[in-house]
């Protein structure tokens, strides 16, 4: 898990440095359109039995097309959306930051789906990523205590069925986050709403 937000926030921090908040969009898109082109390729190589070569077969060439794609979907921004002139550097720079990130994107939602929404973020609370996080934000033991005892409570209960009302939710769980913190931590409404939305998948 550590890896794998170590990863996601590096991505992150370079296509947000290109694309500021639109780098959602493009990421987003990038994942939605790879969707069928894996069902597509999943199909396809599980004709005639499916062995170990074909399998990472479809794995290597998967991965490469996310690249592809990315590449594509930055391109028309650039053109679309940006109105600027194509530019390879600045394509290639953002491509490989969005495939990582749609591919990050879509090992999380197969774990979701097979494991529970609550395993998942609760393996991510429990991360040394996690502790880091906050270190960014120079809070003080009882704080950090505080913030991950709130979290695992919210855990409890709550399944993939439920992430519409987790989402929902937002403003509450701020508020009480907020509340929670305050006298322990300087900003506790900044840093209540930068670690939900963390946890709702959307960087503040």
């Amino acid at each position: 898990m550590d890896y794998f937000l170590d990863k996601m926030l590096e991505s992150w921090n370079k296509i947000y440095s290109l694309f500021g908040l639109w780098a959602l969009a493009l990421v987003g898109l990038t994942f939605l359109i790879m969707i069928p082109i894996n069902c597509g390729f999943t199909k396809l190589f599980a004709k005639g039995g499916l062995t170990e070569i074909k399998s990472r077969t479809r794995k290597l060439i998967s991965s490469i097309m996310v690249f592809v794609i990315a590449g594509g979907v930055i391109a028309l921004f650039t053109i679309a959306v940006a109105k600027c002139e194509l530019n390879f550097d600045l394509i290639y720079q953002g491509a490989i930051p969005c495939g990582l990130l749609a591919m990050l994107l879509r090992a999380a939602y197969k774990f979701i789906r097979d494991v529970g929404l609550a395993p998942f973020l609760k393996a991510i609370a429990e991360s040394k990523s996690f502790d880091n996080m906050l270190k960014d934000f120079n809070l003080d033991d009882l704080s950090k205590t505080i913030i991950k005892d709130y979290i695992n409570n919210k855990l409890k209960d709550i399944d993939l069925s439920q992430i519409d009302n987790l989402i929902q939710a937002e403003n509450t769980y701020i508020s009480e986050l907020a509340i929670r913190l305050t006298g322990f931590t300087k900003d506790p409404k900044d840093i209540a709403i930068k670690l939900v939305k963390q946890f709702m998948g959307v960087n503040a």
